[in-house]
């Protein structure tokens, strides 16, 4: 009997190192996700103030890859980033869930709203891209 109390005095049972191990992984999960709303908070207040940089930076890009074509089919984002139009840091730019970007053609109205906030605050018509020196800056 006092050999039992000896061997078990020396380490823990199973169920004390089963509780250990589901508690660090509850708490550490708790805290991956306050870490990742707090990534996913700072991502969208970055992209929020660098709106305009991002958005000049896709027109300037859009307007040079225009010039060259007379006439051409609607994009998508995904096309233009295949065809070296947009880079990746463009293409994660769109993928953030306020900005849009709304494929157009040759065939569209100048006044199209082709880069904008969801919010509708700001933006880019194709008139910007496709005949920039009308565009009152």
């Amino acid at each position: 009997m006092n050999t039992r109390r000896r061997n078990r005095a020396r380490g823990l049972t199973l169920v004390e190192l089963l509780l250990t191990i589901a508690l660090i992984a509850i708490l550490a999960k708790m805290s991956l996700g306050a870490l990742s709303r707090a990534r996913k908070q700072a991502k969208e207040q970055t992209l929020n103030i660098e709106f305009w940089q991002f958005a000049n930076d896709m027109r300037e890009r859009l307007t040079s890859y225009y010039d060259s074509q007379s006439d051409y089919p609607a994009w998508t984002a995904s096309e233009l980033h295949q065809r070296g139009v947009f880079t990746d840091k463009d293409m994660e730019y769109l993928r953030f869930d306020k900005v849009v970007f709304v494929p157009f053609s040759s065939s569209d109205p100048d006044d199209k709203y082709v880069i904008t906030e969801k919010s509708g605050r700001a933006g880019f018509q194709k008139k910007s891209i496709t005949h920039p020196q009308d565009f009152p800056y």
